[in-house]
């Protein structure tokens, strides 16, 4: 008897140790069942925590793209977290692989698929091993998959245009392809957001392949689309344009196209619709075309393409723009004789940044007198003969190659000898004030004076360029005598004007 009665006890132990399992160790598959609210294992008598379980996290459930990040509060007293999932009708498994520690407060499940539903559960294990009841459960469905592009080639002469649909979500696209015998190339550089690629410089002929592929912000990628086909086709290329401004006009250059018969040349303002610049003529020997009658500083933009002979166009050319250069104002020349020489000046123009200086005699050739980078507004023709005639005519240049219009050419004779000036001086209180005419090839006078028993004394530092001199705090009564002479910057001097006198 007492042996039926041990084997009975060891059953209900092994019964209820069961029970235990199935309901503590593992959360419930059903869809609402209440979870056990302990997990006890064996633990140290005497821990501080040994009746104490940790309260079970708060989860919340967000969802991605092929992916949901649970998140909690830290549990106080929490060494590490278990979280667990199911889906459907499947069982309850353990999602995180790795232990999650006090620290960590969110886990993010990945490779799920998308728009199906994910179930989650979670308890705390403090340092004793005891664990807390099971969470709530918190659920999320998992984003859609973005969709792969609906793929389209266009053939042309020498490329193949490619479009699809924009496809909602993706933040890019990835697109490849590849011809006969070859690998598959990657066209785009890993920014292309475009709707549109064209492939260019393809040799005729030769079909190509294509696939596309969505990408999301985070990288996530759609599956590829349908294989699409195109053959590029036989004809003409596009011509490259080089656009080159002057004033009032634009010039287009480019190198003649193999087989074409002729070429169009368009154009359009910002704001303006295409038209067409050429009136028709240019043939397939032509290789520039010159739109003329612009307005000045503003900007002209270009296409071409070749026509073969039966009229038939090939592809548009790369735009070019050029801006219509303003043109520079003609200079006014003013002319002031010295002595063996003429000192040029003329006013500055607007947007220039050189001047062109020419002249010439009679029975002579014109002659350019600056090196090219005449900047100032003036220039010394020196070293000429006394009495002899010369006539310049002067331009502005700009750095971008615009030559303004020719100043009207004018002429002068370089002086001789310096003229004596001619003073008159005029007492008034205890100055006198002394003026001469301006002497012509002149740069500076020399003054000089001296009274009764006294020897000259010079006025002015010797370097007077005014034609008027005050000569200040004199003597009542006392008579003042003058003369002064000119000097011209090479030496030259006039002779001594006759003396002057004044008595304020």
């Amino acid at each position: 008897m007492k042996n039926l009665i041990l084997f009975l006890s060891l059953c209900a132990l092994v019964i209820v140790a069961a029970i235990c399992v199935l309901l503590f160790a593992l959360p419930s598959s059903g869809f609402n069942l209440s979870f056990p609210q302990n997990g006890s294992v064996a633990h140290n008598p005497g821990s501080s925590e040994e009746h104490e379980h940790p309260d079970a996290p708060a989860l919340a459930a967000t969802a991605g793209d092929g992916q949901i990040t649970i998140s909690w509060q830290t549990v106080t007293g929490a060494t590490h977290y278990e979280i667990w999932v199911r889906q459907g009708d499947d069982p309850w498994t353990q999602a995180n692989e790795s232990t999650l520690t006090a620290a960590d407060t969110s886990f993010t499940h990945t490779g799920l698929t998308a728009g199906e539903t994910y179930y989650y559960t979670a308890r705390a294990v403090n340092a004793a091993g005891i664990k807390s009841l099971w969470s709530q459960q918190a659920e999320a469905t998992v984003n859609a998959a973005i969709v792969a592009p609906v793929l389209t080639a266009t053939a042309g002469a020498n490329q193949v245009a490619v479009s699809w649909n924009a496809v909602t979500g993706a933040a890019s696209y990835e697109l490849w392809a590849w011809e006969s015998d070859s690998e598959w190339e990657r066209l785009d550089d890993g920014s292309l957001t475009a709707a549109s690629f064209t492939h260019s410089n393809l040799a005729a002929g030769t079909s190509y392949y294509y696939q596309i592929r969505s990408i999301t912000s985070d990288g996530a990628a759609s599956a590829w689309s349908e294989q699409v086909e195109a053959t590029v086709l036989t004809g003409l290329a596009a011509p490259q344009l080089t656009a080159t401004a002057a004033v009032g006009q634009i010039t287009l250059t480019w190198l003649t196209v193999q087989d074409a018969a002729g070429y169009e040349i368009w154009v359009h303002q910002s704001g303006t619709e295409w038209q067409k610049a050429d009136d028709g003529s240019l043939t397939g020997s032509s290789a520039s075309f010159t739109h003329s009658d612009l307005t000045a500083a503003t900007t002209y933009y270009y296409q071409g393409r070749a026509l073969n002979p039966d009229g038939v166009a090939g592809p548009w050319s790369l735009p070019v723009h050029a801006t219509v250069l303003t043109p520079l104002a003609a200079p006014t020349l003013t002319l002031t004789p010295g002595h063996g020489q003429i000192v040029l000046s003329w006013q500055a123009i607007t947007g220039a940044d050189t001047y062109e200086l020419w002249t010439w005699q009679e029975g002579g050739d014109w002659v350019q007198l600056d090196d090219g980078s005449l900047s100032a507004t003036s220039f010394t023709h020196a070293s000429l003969t006394v009495g002899s005639k010369h006539y310049y005519a002067v331009r502005a240049l700009s750095n971008e190659g615009v030559e303004g219009a020719w100043s009207e050419y004018v002429g002068a004779i370089a002086a001789g000898e310096l003229p004596t000036p001619v003073l008159t001086v005029t007492a008034s209180g205890t100055q006198i004030t002394i003026t001469w005419p301006a002497v012509t090839g002149a740069d500076s006078y020399e003054l000089w004076y001296w009274v009764d028993g006294t020897d000259w004394v010079q006025l002015g530092g010797g370097a007077l360029t005014a034609t008027t001199y005050t000569h200040t705090g004199l003597t009542a009564g006392t008579t003042y005598y003058y003369s002064l002479r000119a000097h011209a910057n090479d030496g030259k001097e006039s002779a001594w004007s006759e003396n002057t006198d004044a008595t304020p």
